[in-house]
């Protein structure tokens, strides 16, 4: 995926893109002093905030962390078994016959992060009725929206390392 635009955010365009994911729910416990900004082909940004701290905006506009920061660590857990991981690492949804464990406080369209073997595979938003899918172990329970190995992890791993190659 190619870099479109790199640049340091504006202390005002800082503080309400902190003020936007704190109101998502994200915790940002680092005080902000830059925030790298990365705009990539096909509509996605990549927000940096130092190493630990990561966002993705998808083409939606919908922010999700990016799975190898803190914020992808703290969401809730849907957890696969081992025949649900090579298909979640090429894309795939997460299906409800793979679903070994689901948190049952967790809502429709919530952002969650997918577990298997008890590593992190990717980022996903629960789907509708997803609770009686699981149930009837029948149907699409998570949208897979970024994973380990697809063209935003290259690009965004890439320009972190390099971002922090100095420290």
């Amino acid at each position: 995926m190619k870099l479109k635009k790199k640049y340091p955010l504006s202390k005002k365009d800082s503080r309400k893109l902190i003020q936007t994911l704190r109101g998502m729910g994200y915790i940002i416990e680092t005080p902000i002093t830059k925030i790298q900004y990365v705009e990539l082909e096909g509509g996605y940004k990549l927000y940096i905030i130092d190493k630990a701290h990561a966002f993705i905006e998808l083409r939606s506009g919908l922010i999700i962390p990016f799975l190898a920061s803190k914020p992808a660590m703290r969401l809730k857990r849907i957890e696969v078994d081992e025949g649900a991981i090579k298909h979640i690492l090429n894309g795939a949804d997460v299906m409800a016959p793979g679903v070994t464990k689901a948190p049952e406080e967790a809502v429709e369209g919530e952002i969650v992060l997918i577990m298997g073997a008890g590593k992190p595979l990717a980022i996903g938003r629960l789907l509708s009725d997803w609770k009686e899918k699981l149930k009837e172990r029948r149907g699409k329970m998570v949208k897979n929206l970024h994973y380990i190995g697809d063209k935003i992890w290259k690009t965004a791993k890439t320009l972190i390392i390099q971002q922090f190659e100095h420290l």
